[in-house]
C-alpha cells in the first residue's frame, strides 16, 4: 500500500471517530432537550419552566451542533 493511500486510510478512519462522536453528542443532547421540555425527573425538578426551556433549547442547541459535525466530517 502506498503512503498516500495510507494517509487516506488514517484520515477517514480519523473522520469516522469523530462523526461517531459528533452523533453521539447530538443524541445526548436530544435525549437531554426531551427530558428538560417534558419535565422528566432532573436536578431541576421544582425549577421555573422559564429555565427548563432554556436548558431545553441549550441542549437542542448542542444537538444540532453535534448533527452538524458529523455530517461535515462524513463528507
Amino acid at each position: 500500500m502506498s503512503v498516500a493511500v495510507e494517509i487516506e486510510v488514517t484520515r477517514s478512519r480519523a473522520a469516522a471517530r469523530w462523526a461517531a462522536l459528533a452523533a453521539l453528542v447530538a443524541a445526548s443532547g436530544a435525549a437531554l432537550a426531551a427530558i428538560h421540555l417534558v419535565g422528566g425527573p432532573t436536578l431541576l425538578t421544582d425549577a421555573e419552566p422559564g429555565l427548563r426551556a432554556l436548558l431545553a433549547c441549550g441542549f437542542g442547541l448542542v444537538a444540532a451542533t453535534g448533527l452538524a459535525v458529523a455530517i461535515r466530517d462524513l463528507r
